[in-house]
C-alpha cells in the first residue's frame, strides 16, 4: 500500500469478531512495530452497522480487511466479500488492503495473497520429514514468507492513484468484478 499511496500514515483494521479475527489481532499487536504505517485501530466487528458507526475508523487513512465474510446486514443476514467490500469503500472512501485475491477482485486496492504453492511445498516438506522418522513435535511451525502481489486497477483509477511504475512490477493486475 505504501508503494502505491506513500502518504498513508494510519491503517485501521476491520475484521469480523471471530476466533480467527482475535488471532489476527494478537499477530498484528506482536508485529506492528515493523509496519511502515501506524496502526490507527483494530476493530473486531459483527455488523455493517458496527462498521459505519465506528468513530475510530473514520480517523484512519486506509484499511486492512480480513475475515469479513459473514458479517451481518441490518436484517441479520450474513454477507459475502462481494457485498461487504463495496460497503466499506462507499462508507469511508479510503483505500483497502485485502488479505487475498477475492478481496482485491471485489474492490480492495491491493493484497499480498498467500500462494497455494508455498503452502503445499511447506506441507510436503514437513510430511517427508515425518515419514523419515522426525518426531512431529520436532518439526517447527512455520509461516508464509512469499506472496503474490495483486493490485486492482479499477480502484487505482477510482482514487486517482498514479504510482511509480516500479510499484507495479511483478504484480498481478485485476479489475473489480461486477
Amino acid at each position: 500500500m505504501k508503494q502505491l499511496v506513500p502518504q498513508i500514515e494510519t491503517i485501521g483494521f476491520i475484521v469480523r469478531d471471530s476466533p480467527s479475527g482475535k488471532a489476527l489481532k494478537i499477530q498484528i499487536n506482536n508485529e506492528s512495530d515493523t509496519y511502515l504505517a501506524k496502526i490507527g485501530t483494530f476493530e473486531l466487528l459483527k455488523t455493517l452497522k458496527d462498521i459505519k458507526a465506528n468513530e475510530k475508523l473514520k480517523e484512519c487513512n486506509a484499511f486492512f480487511i480480513d475475515s469479513v465474510t459473514g458479517m451481518l446486514n441490518d436484517r441479520g443476514e450474513p454477507l459475502t466479500n462481494k457485498e461487504i467490500i463495496p460497503f466499506i469503500n462507499n462508507t469511508f472512501g479510503k483505500p483497502l488492503i485485502g488479505a487475498n485475491n477475492s478481496h482485491v477482485e471485489y474492490g480492495a486496492l491491493c493484497a499480498v495473497a498467500k500462494t497455494g504453492h508455498e503452502q503445499g511445498d511447506g506441507a510436503a516438506n514437513k510430511l517427508m520429514k515425518a515419514m523419515q522418522g522426525t518426531s512431529v513435535s520436532k518439526i517447527p511451525i512455520t509461516r508464509n514468507y512469499k506472496g503474490k502481489r495483486v493490485i486492482n486497477v479499477t480502484v487505482m483509477k477510482m482514487f486517482g492513484i498514479n504510482p511509480n511504475p516500479t510499484a507495479l512490477l511483478g504484480a498481478t493486475l485485476v479489475r473489480t468484478k461486477e
